[in-house]
């Protein structure tokens, strides 16, 4: 299949637009051929030939060939600029096997129409992530008994939306399966007995799957001005569990954090509110414990690809502490001797993804008599923590 010129929007550095005109003797996708503005850097032409296999409802395991092609920019993101990308057109062209044309024209087809989404897979900075691509495909000629063709174009969009903060690195694209659905039609252009016919198709193992190579973030640039720090505000909220007493804590509050672009470390500060909550000692004396936590010193995330590590420096206090409804002990006084190693983990980019962690509390002093009861409570291995962030 060879794909026409772009659109006069295309020409002028925005989103490209092809027309499908026509096919080589093999039916397979050509690239386009596309002429670049100043403002458009010059793009990766993707091409992807492919077989897989479906099980079809009331027709049984089929064969089919996937050829794919598209116009990938040769880096996402412009220098310096916050745009987001323009989607990126995609072009299928999805064979049908002479058996398949044989057992749906015994069913009355005279035509099929549908819906193909290619299951494609985005990869930088350590991770992956899912793109689905739908797109319609148009009413195609059932032959009797001869393999056919179908032609669909949909729409990529590029899965990150944080322009403005990523070094720049190597990307990929690959499709890795597409989900079918046919309707097939008789003469009259009705539905026929068959109905709608929906399968996940899967492509032959040890064969391509890459379907461009690009890049995402910056590229180098001697006369443009240098990417600054990045600040971000967060809402936190989620539970701890404390391993010796067995409960859910739920806490929350505010993170403050900043990306420093040239050591690509993160710093910043975590504030929880206090939080109070009611236990059993020994499984039948009711307590009831109020905490606060006083971060010392910065959260630091040190420099590292893929997902980011907090260590973040928390000393606990017990502000209050009671059995039967009467306060036994607690106060300023009464704290970790020493700050817990908070560990907070974020195993995507994005910045507001959820942080994960476990630490251990320190032993606790200056809490009275009752001291050695509140270190066999809260003294522990194994606590965990889990917070999600959303802009504050």
């Amino acid at each position: 299949m060879a794909i026409g010129s772009p659109s006069a929007a295309s020409a002028a550095g925005t989103r490209h637009a092809f027309t499908v005109t026509a096919k080589d003797a093999k039916g397979r996708v050509s690239p386009p051929s596309v002429p670049y503005s100043a403002e458009t850097p010059r793009a990766a032409d993707g091409s992807l030939s492919q077989s897989y296999t479906c099980d079809v409802p009331r027709i049984g395991r089929q064969a089919l060939t996937l050829e794919t092609g598209a116009v990938f920019p040769a880096s996402f993101y412009a220098p310096y600029s916050p745009a987001e990308p323009a989607p990126v057109d995609v072009h299928s062209l999805t064979g049908l096997s002479a058996d398949t044309a044989r057992a749906l024209t015994r069913w009355g087809a005279r035509s099929v129409d549908g819906q193909l989404v290619l299951d494609t897979r985005f990869s930088a900075y350590g991770e992956s992530r899912p793109v689905p691509v739908w797109s319609r495909l148009g009413a195609t000629t059932v032959p009797e008994r001869s393999a056919f063709t179908v032609q669909s174009t949909g729409e990529w969009q590029l899965p990150y939306r944080f322009p403005g903060q990523w070094r720049d690195v190597a990307a990929t694209v690959d499709v890795e399966g597409l989900d079918l659905t046919l309707t097939p039609r008789d003469a009259a252009g009705r539905p026929t007995a068959l109905g709608t016919l929906r399968a996940h198709c899967a492509p032959l193992p040890g064969l391509p799957t890459r379907l461009a190579d690009t890049r995402i973030g910056y590229p180098p640039c001697d006369h443009c001005p240098g990417p600054s720090d990045h600040s971000y505000s967060a809402v936190v909220g989620g539970p701890s569990r404390l391993g010796a007493l067995g409960a859910s804590v739920p806490l929350n509050g505010r993170f403050d954090f900043v990306h420093r672009w040239d050591t690509d470390t993160y710093d910043g500060d975590l504030a929880l509110d206090p939080v109070a909550f009611d236990f059993d000692l020994l499984g039948f004396l009711p307590g009831r414990v109020r905490l606060q936590f006083v971060q010392e010193g910065k959260a630091t995330a040190p420099a590292g690809s893929g997902g980011v590590a907090f260590h973040v420096p928390m000393r606990v206090e017990v502000a209050d502490f009671s059995l039967f409804g009467v306060r036994i002990g607690g106060g300023a006084d009464c704290r970790t001797g020493r700050p817990a190693d908070v560990r907070l983990e974020r195993p995507g980019s994005f910045t507001y993804d959820p942080l994960f962690g476990a630490y251990q509390m320190p032993a606790l002093s200056g809490c009275g008599p009752y001291t050695d009861v509140l270190n066999g409570l809260f003294a522990w291995s194994g606590g965990t923590i889990g917070l999600s962030l959303s802009p504050a």
